[in-house]
């Protein structure tokens, strides 16, 4: 039972050793950030992302019911969203780039969106430049209006490029906020383990229950002394001697 008092009040030291070493723990944290930000500014790349919206409607077997059509136009969604990625669109698109982009990395940065209930959808890439990023978005969105009509023919019925491939300077990747706030974490459990592991490694004997659970006593107990303290021992024991 004194094993787990023991035990319980050497968590309650760790807190407070915490709660002493508050400012080692704050200039943990200011330090893992700044290192954090400074990896994402000197190794992570820029992203710069284009959008556009597109909207497809099949045409109409029966005019009287549209809902059934409207309906139809959505569950075609997913079809389109595969035909996007597919060589047919991306192949063509990634030979324009010369090289410098293949069809496996325009999937990887592709991404498709779809509203709820809507007919419309928007894709999105994040490429290395904003200008990259726009032109090439145009180039699928025209590769892939041309593929849809050679599949569907007739059954189109229009491909309306509801917002096209826009330009945008600001960079969307990394995010600062995201690297200050993951080195903020990492040097506060870095020194919080460092504290923790220290005081475990540390083995003096800092309190008298630890000394009766053991069976043994406390005879006297030894202070360390100021360096003005240890000068005037020694004034005191030399003039003893004279």
């Amino acid at each position: 039972m004194n094993q787990q008092n023991a035990e319980l009040i050497d968590i309650f030291d760790l807190l407070k050793i915490i709660r002493k070493n508050i400012v080692f723990l704050f200039f943990s944290i200011i330090f893992c950030s700044g290192l954090s930000v400074l990896y994402a500014r000197m190794f992570v790349p820029a992203e710069y992302q284009s959008e556009a919206q597109i909207l497809v409607t099949q045409a109409q077997a029966d005019s009287s019911n549209q809902i059934g059509t409207i309906k139809a136009n959505i569950d075609m969604i997913p079809t389109y969203r595969d035909i996007l990625y597919g060589i047919p669109v991306l192949g063509p698109v990634a030979d324009k780039s010369e090289g410098r982009y293949s069809v496996s990395e325009l999937q990887k940065h592709l991404t498709f969106k779809q509203s709820e209930n809507s007919q419309a959808f928007s894709i999105a890439i994040r490429l290395d430049s904003a200008k990259s990023a726009q032109e090439t978005l145009a180039n699928i969105t025209n590769q892939f209006t041309d593929i849809l009509t050679e599949i569907y023919g007739e059954n189109i019925n229009k491909i309306v490029i509801l917002s096209p491939a826009s330009f945008q300077d600001k960079k969307v990747a990394p995010s600062m906020v995201r690297f200050v706030i993951l080195g903020a974490v990492v040097g506060m459990t870095l020194s919080s383990l460092f504290l923790v592991v220290r005081r475990l490694m540390d083995h003096t004997i800092s309190n008298h229950d630890y000394l009766e659970a053991e069976g043994l006593t406390l005879m006297t107990e030894l202070y360390s002394l100021k360096d003005k303290e240890v000068s005037s021992t020694y004034f005191i024991r030399d003039a003893k001697r004279n």
